[in-house]
């Protein structure tokens, strides 16, 4: 069995359309680089500072986020606490 080591890209605080922008269009370089194991995102302020909504949680999934870190305050009624869905299983 061959074990390779796992690394963990965690991206700080998106807040709003700007973070969300700007994380989507350095992802694909910032895997490239660093090929990490997992990415996980910070989204808990990546609807204006307003939470995180199900269809802003798909849109950092599908761009290869494999998790969200929900927030850490009671959840407003707009959020949804996403768990961690992995998009790139690990070679086996």
């Amino acid at each position: 069995m061959s074990h390779h080591p796992a690394s963990i890209l965690f991206v700080g605080d998106l807040v709003g359309g700007l973070g969300r922008r700007t994380f989507l269009g350095l992802l694909p370089g910032l895997r490239e680089r660093y090929a990490p194991t997992f990415v996980v995102v910070n989204g808990e302020n990546v609807a204006g500072g307003l939470g995180i909504t199900p269809k802003l949680a798909d849109e950092l999934f599908e761009a290869g986020g494999d998790g969200i870190t929900p927030r850490k305050h009671p959840h407003p009624p707009r959020e949804v606490p996403p768990l961690p869905r992995p998009k790139h299983p690990s070679p086996g």
